[in-house]
């Protein structure tokens, strides 16, 4: 790859093919949103009708540990299905727009089937580790690696409660949140490790943390970038929208109805595309950083190759 900066790199692979990415994103999100969260959400309903659970909350965990052993156990696998699917998803846009960036030209059920086949060659350490990595990482990094799955593992609003009416315990929400956003930007080549070079979820942490070291602030400044970019563009169409909204308000009725219904459709679309440019321009930056072949033989830092694999920002 030319030495050329990351981020510059990936957004002009976006704009190459910028159609056929949008479609992936989109696509999938219509099949998550329309047919996998409506499943899960039906299949703990009737996992807690079916045991005769009212609700669960913190109040009623001890009941349903020693009363309601089945259903506890039904609804761990549920979550274990859950992270299987976010998985799968994540491996499906991995492999998908590496597929794109490629000209491979793979319809979209042969992309579908090998985030399958990636699944099949994930070992129960890979899994455990990829749980733990998405529990701990990725709600921290929902504005680029958003999901209608993983929105579903959320904490729960009593804990939130609690931490706020306790300052220490904001604080030490803060520190905790600065450490695993940290550790987050270490560990943010695993998922296209272990999709794309098949590695083992620990020797593919074990090498994004040597890949990313002395690297931690390159990769901020350009997440950093992209989020303003995008928020930027957003609130830009935003309050044109609006003024615009204000002229056609002193016109009539119907055009002024006519015309806040066609602002509001464009800021939409607007909305989904931004959203698709930042998860797929995130997605080549890591792409790219591991698309050397050398990446699978790195032991220890001290063999990473020079600038060439990792383009300076």
């Amino acid at each position: 790859m030319k030495k050329q900066k990351l981020l510059r790199q990936s957004v002009k692979l976006f704009f190459k093919n910028w159609g056929a990415y949008v479609t992936l994103v989109i696509v999938l999100n219509l099949i998550i949103s329309a047919i996998l969260v409506p499943l899960m959400e039906y299949s703990t309903s009737l996992i807690l009708q079916y045991n005769g659970v009212p609700y669960i909350s913190y109040t009623n965990v001890g009941w349903l540990l020693t009363t309601k052993p089945v259903a506890v156990l039904e609804l761990l696998a549920l979550l274990v299905i859950l992270f299987a699917m976010v998985f799968w998803q994540f491996a499906f846009l991995v492999s998908g727009i590496d597929n794109i960036s490629r000209h491979h030209n793979q319809t979209f059920w042969q992309i579908a089937g090998h985030a399958v086949s990636q699944m099949a060659h994930l070992r129960f350490g890979s899994f455990l580790f990829f749980t733990i990595y998405f529990i701990l990482v990725l709600p921290f990094s929902n504005v680029y690696l958003s999901s209608p799955l993983l929105s579903k593992v959320a904490i729960p609003t009593f804990i939130l409660e609690t931490v706020t009416k306790n300052a220490w315990l904001e604080i030490l929400l803060a520190a905790v949140a600065i450490l695993v956003l940290y550790i987050g930007i270490r560990l943010t080549l695993v998922l296209p490790l272990m999709i794309l070079k098949r590695q083992r979820g620990f020797e593919a942490a074990g090498n994004s943390w040597a890949m990313t070291r002395h690297r931690t602030w390159g990769y901020m400044w350009r997440l950093m970038m992209l989020g303003v970019i995008s928020l930027a563009s957003t609130t830009l169409l935003s309050v044109g929208l609006y003024f615009l909204q204000m002229n056609l308000d002193h016109q009539s009725s119907g055009i002024a109805f006519t015309g806040a219904v066609i602002n509001m459709g464009l800021l939409v679309i607007w909305q989904r595309l931004i959203a698709s440019f930042s998860l797929v321009v995130f997605m080549l930056m890591l792409i790219l950083a591991i698309r050397d072949d050398n990446v699978a033989q790195i032991k220890t830092p001290a063999k990473l190759p020079s600038n060439e694999l990792y383009p300076q920002s």
